[in-house]
């Protein structure tokens, strides 16, 4: 059996399926609801990349899942540890390599005036040394890398340079072109839809001790029988007859809240409580 491991570009992955949600990059899936994409980010990553194995005659032997913590962001940096949570509990194989945000100071081109903002370092640097170490080690026969970063091409070429016995393909993230990977590469795909949407990780896992945040959800059903919403950053609560602009629920309002399946979805937008 072909050995393959897989390396996972998690901040590029995680930001293609964003600007998905929020319109942004959408090409052929202009007339997708856009908010759907929103709950694609609880992604089961062994469901995900058993899409791009043939069962036939390769294997897994590892997932390389490269992220990093934006500390700065309070609700944001608790989900993301939910989420790593969700994966060491569920997906076999993995280890998560961690990068970091640097704070630097930008001019703005329209005022002119200077800000602080952040930018993420290493997760391309540390995907790049991960994919040559383990190549020069022996570890894999053919590296799946599912990023749409133009900066892994020369780790990339230099490995199939030195390696010429490995393969390597590359996975472009949903919505994105990565045209200059694309070229780099002999074996290459696109991710698709229906690739997340068959990948999700259950709602609840550890007996409810991890749970998909309610802001990736669609739509969900409070204890008191009424419907929440998040989308773009905006809470809508509907009480049975309207939906309401809300601030961010009490957490102890939604902490049992429960995310409504496909179906039921379906049936609130065919009667129109709900517009997808």
């Amino acid at each position: 059996m072909k050995r393959v491991m897989f390396f996972i570009d998690g901040f590029n992955l995680y930001h293609a399926i964003k600007d998905m949600a929020e319109g942004f990059h959408v090409g052929k899936y202009y007339n997708r609801p856009k908010q759907i994409f929103n709950r694609y980010k609880w992604l089961d990553l062994d469901k995900l990349t058993s899409n791009y194995i043939d069962n036939r005659n390769e294997e897994s032997v590892g997932i390389k899942y490269f992220t990093s913590f934006a500390q700065w962001k309070v609700e944001g940096l608790s989900r993301h540890k939910i989420y790593i949570s969700a994966l060491y509990a569920i997906v076999k194989n993995i280890e998560v390599i961690y990068g970091k945000f640097k704070k630097i100071e930008r001019r703005c081109k329209i005022c002119n005036q200077y800000f602080k903002t952040h930018i993420e370092k290493m997760t391309d640097v540390n995907l790049s040394i991960y994919l040559f170490e383990n190549a020069y080690l022996d570890k894999f026969d053919k590296a799946i890398v599912i990023s749409g970063d133009s900066d892994l091409i020369p780790s990339i070429l230099a490995i199939l340079r030195n390696f010429p016995q490995k393969e390597i393909e590359i996975v472009i993230p949903i919505g994105r072109q990565g045209i200059e990977l694309l070229k780099s590469t002999p074996s290459h795909r696109r991710m698709k839809e229906k690739h997340l949407k068959n990948s999700q990780l259950p709602d609840d896992i550890s007996s409810g001790a991890i749970k998909r945040p309610i802001e990736w959800s669609l739509v969900s059903r409070l204890l008191d029988g009424n419907l929440i919403w998040f989308n773009k950053n905006i809470w809508k609560i509907f009480d049975g007859s309207q939906w309401n602009i809300e601030k961010k629920p009490d957490p102890s309002l939604i902490e049992n809240a429960k995310p409504l399946t496909d179906m039921e979805i379906l049936d609130l937008a065919a009667n129109k409580v709900f517009h997808l």
